[in-house]
């Protein structure tokens, strides 16, 4: 009762921002700019319901832009099927003992690409910062975009989080997507995802 009497009586009768709470999301913006090195305004987040939520979204935001998605190979199929079911191509590329075969990536004619790069899934691999530099030269040079998941970035017993591919790229060509799964509870299904300044 003393949590609801502290809420102001306009907030429980309005729908809040489509993107999600702001003030949520300038936690997280916080949070993610002393964590991950994300640099990125609350305005740049989109809160979901899960991957499956920000995916569906990026879905719609893609649809008349374009039509083949790249995915790692072997990689998270749940992903790759959220995209098919939405009608993109897909195609795969294969994964090296340090992270996906850019030069296979650069030979393809997807514009996108989805990869886990700080734990991929399922081999574990973790792409050093000379891979990163040349997928973001992929993206720059045709223009295209890299859907960053980042699911299990807080997951570290040993060593501190691996920077993010958007921390070296400053947002322009990375989306980067992350869950509170770990952190909070996989019950919450709570996802979000940065998207580019000017994207």
């Amino acid at each position: 009762m003393k949590a609801l009497a502290s809420l102001n009586p306009e907030d429980m009768v309005m729908y809040s921002d489509p993107k999600g709470e702001l003030q949520l999301r300038k936690k997280l913006a916080e949070y993610l700019r002393k964590s991950r090195g994300v640099s990125c305004s609350a305005e740049q987040i989109i809160l979901c319901t899960g991957l499956e939520s920000a995916l569906s979204l990026l879905s719609q935001l893609f649809r008349n832009t374009y039509s083949q998605i790249a995915f790692e190979e072997p990689g998270y199929f749940g992903a790759r099927d959220i995209f098919e079911h939405n009608g993109f191509n897909t195609v795969s590329v294969s994964v090296e003992k340090d992270g996906v075969n850019v030069k296979e990536l650069e030979k393809s004619s997807a514009q996108v690409i989805y990869v886990t790069p700080s734990h991929q899934f399922p081999t574990g691999a973790v792409m050093p910062i000379q891979k990163r530099l040349l997928l973001l030269e992929w993206a720059a040079k045709h223009n295209g975009i890299i859907i960053e998941d980042d699911y299990d970035s807080e997951l570290r017993y040993n060593s501190r989080p691996i920077p993010s591919i958007s921390n070296v790229s400053g947002n322009d060509n990375v989306i980067y997507i992350g869950t509170m799964s770990k952190s909070l509870s996989p019950s919450l299904r709570v996802s979000y995802m940065v998207l580019p300044q000017n994207g």
